[in-house]
């Protein structure tokens, strides 16, 4: 709805101004938001309506602080995904980037340690992203280096005599 319908009537020879295909593709997010809030309150325990919510804000109405708020619940949902496109550690580093662009660092850098420290043998993960997002932000946040998850000092050459 959000996306296909919304694109279709911003390009609807019928609109007037290029506002009005604007105002009428607005209209249809908000009726994707209201389908999908409706889908939650009856399936509260489905992660993928909680992850649709999520792409929604994030993509389409450009507010992370709300996307995040969604992320966070498709992570915590008691159910498996019904769409098995829908991955969910995918689901955890579109939290923690959302929590970032939000404004909270600190916790987007516990959101990343917190996917680290998990069995990398038990979850599918990317975990070249995680290692880089850790990195990067213990460096925006200054950490110490005997706090950091990638100590500074371990990955410096030995110095030789």
């Amino acid at each position: 709805m959000a996306w296909n319908v919304g694109y279709a009537v911003t390009v609807d020879p019928a609109n007037r101004t290029i506002a009005e295909g604007i105002k009428r593709e607005r209209e249809w997010w908000d009726k994707a938001r209201d389908f999908l809030q409706r889908g939650i309150e009856n399936t509260p325990n489905c992660p993928d309506l909680y992850f649709s919510m999520g792409l929604l804000y994030l993509e389409k109405y450009k507010d992370p602080c709300k996307a995040q708020e969604y992320f966070h619940k498709a992570v915590n949902a008691k159910g498996a995904p019904i769409n098995m496109n829908i991955r969910m550690d995918a689901v955890g580093r579109l939290e923690a980037r959302a929590m970032e662009n939000c404004g909270d660092i600190m916790g987007a850098y516990r959101r990343w340690k917190q996917m680290w420290y998990v069995d990398h043998d038990q979850v599918d993960q990317l975990w070249s992203v995680v290692e880089r997002e850790i990195r990067r932000l213990e460096d925006l946040l200054n950490v110490p280096d005997q706090q950091r998850v990638f100590p500074k000092e371990q990955s410096k050459p030995a110095a030789t005599s």
